[in-house]
């Protein structure tokens, strides 16, 4: 086994170099933040109140229309079939089953616009974005401050083993000689895969706000004190293995309780207590308004099926989705000695929900998060109706469509066609298609998540830079 990973499509088979990608991400990138955003047009930056606030409108006029639809035809089927049990219960499970999709995809949507307001994408005025967040998100039982901090961090840490707070690897090995040692599993199988969908659809994302699973090990209370993981970053001047993989046995340093409801966490500062005791306040009314006046009114069953079944879809796509944005075999993950911000910000990777129009309608309707996601992690106040020109541009400039100098340093000079990705540009530039690394794949999203649960478990270290790791995948 080598640290390249061959990928089998159904039309094509194609070689994942890690060895080369890791060369290229060793040492500075080529350019730079600001050159980068010197490609985007200006008015890519805007964030409109007005434009913002109608899709919030569109998105909650589209929820309540559909609740109203089902009610209606769920009393149409009763009137017209009541006395056929088998063909009323059978038309009720397909309306419900739409409805369920639908809402589930609006709420995501409306997810999606709540986490603009997270980065302040949402107008010019950050109080005025907070106030929008905080009432959407707690409607979607989303401790909005408390996750605007956690998720302010992750795009600060993003793929920073230590510091990125979601879908944080757990396993990470030197040498493949680990995985008989250890009785590694490098790849799931139907089963495995099986339950990973139910708790992503049910308990994982409750289970990240409560506990910080997924979140870096000292963090995450699954992950150290119920599954005794622990990681270490690669010191160069260490030989000992147990500096380089999980330490089953290493205690030496402690567990820091985490999590999205508790004000002293150590992902908060004492500043921030009064926005976490707020958020959880928010929910508790919440709640309080949800059981007087539709539970007590419309009945536990009703509330269940209109609003906690497309709550649980929410929490399904919001969770795969960024699962899918930071989890493939050409995203490297990095130790302190390799990571950089912008390191970070280009690991992350666009992914489309299918290449169909069903897909672009999705895509649409949850606000371009999935397809869009490189530009965000870049510049994240760049709102989403604007990101996907500015993804045209970032793209011209990470996947090499043309050189451009700017005194004697370059901005990046590489080359679409893979053959010519080990050649050097005739002024000694790194000649290599950065964006082939977060190019949007064409496979569809349940394919591409079923795939990716079931082969990315274990990461390994790069042989040559031990400070970038890479999944193992056979």
């Amino acid at each position: 086994m080598t640290s390249d990973t061959t990928i089998q499509s159904s039309t094509t088979t194609s070689k994942i170099n890690t060895s080369e990608i890791a060369e290229h991400f060793h040492g500075e990138l080529p350019f730079t933040l600001s050159q980068l955003k010197k490609a985007i047009p200006s008015h890519c930056f805007n964030r409109s109140l007005l434009t913002s606030s109608l899709h919030v409108t569109l998105d909650a006029i589209q929820a309540l229309l559909a609740m109203i639809l089902f009610s209606r035809a769920t009393n149409w089927i009763t009137e017209n079939f009541g006395g056929n049990m088998i063909l009323e219960w059978s038309l009720y499970s397909v309306i419900a089953l739409l409805y369920i999709i639908f809402q589930s995809v609006t709420f995501t949507g409306l997810w999606v616009l709540q986490h603009e307001c997270g980065h302040h994408a949402f107008c010019e005025n950050d109080l005025i974005s907070d106030i929008y967040g905080f009432i959407i998100g707690t409607m979607l039982y989303v401790p909005y401050f408390a996750w605007q901090k956690s998720h302010g961090l992750h795009h600060a840490n993003t793929n920073r083993m230590e510091r990125d707070q979601v879908w944080v690897p757990q396993t990470v090995i030197s040498d493949e000689k680990e995985i008989k040692e250890k009785n590694i599993a490098i790849k799931g199988n139907s089963f495995t895969v099986m339950i990973d969908l139910i708790v992503i659809t049910t308990i994982g994302w409750p289970l990240h706000l409560l506990l910080n699973v997924s979140g870096p090990m000292k963090e995450n209370f699954v992950a150290y004190c119920i599954k005794g993981k622990r990681y270490e970053p690669y010191t160069e001047n260490d030989t000992s293995k147990d500096k380089c993989q999980n330490n089953e046995n290493d205690n030496s340093k402690g567990f820091k309780f985490t999590s999205h409801y508790y004000p002293y966490s150590p992902i908060f500062s004492k500043s921030e207590v009064f926005k976490i005791y707020l958020s959880v306040l928010g929910l508790i009314i919440w709640s309080f308004i949800l059981y007087n006046f539709f539970i007590q009114t419309y009945g536990f069953l009703t509330v269940f099926i209109y609003y906690f079944i497309p709550l649980m879809g929410n929490f399904f796509f919001l969770t795969s989705i960024t699962f899918l944005q930071h989890v493939d075999e050409r995203i490297p993950h990095f130790d302190d000695n390799e990571w950089n911000w912008l390191k970070g910000a280009i690991s992350t990777i666009d992914r489309a929900m299918h290449d169909s129009l069903l897909g672009r309608i999705l895509d649409s309707k949850l606000h371009h998060i999935h397809d869009t996601h490189v530009c965000h992690h870049i510049f994240s106040k760049i709102p989403f109706y604007h990101a996907q020109e500015a993804t045209i541009y970032l793209k011209k400039m990470l996947s090499g469509e043309y050189a451009k100098k700017n005194g004697d340093e370059a901005i990046l000079v590489v080359n679409n066609n893979n053959n010519n990705n080990n050649k050097e540009g005739s002024d000694n530039e790194k000649v290599f298609n950065y964006y082939n690394c977060v190019e949007a794949k064409q496979e569809s999203f349940f394919t591409s998540l079923v795939k990716e649960l079931r082969d990315c478990l274990v990461l390994k270290r790069d042989k040559k830079y031990p400070g970038i790791l890479f999944w193992l995948k056979k």
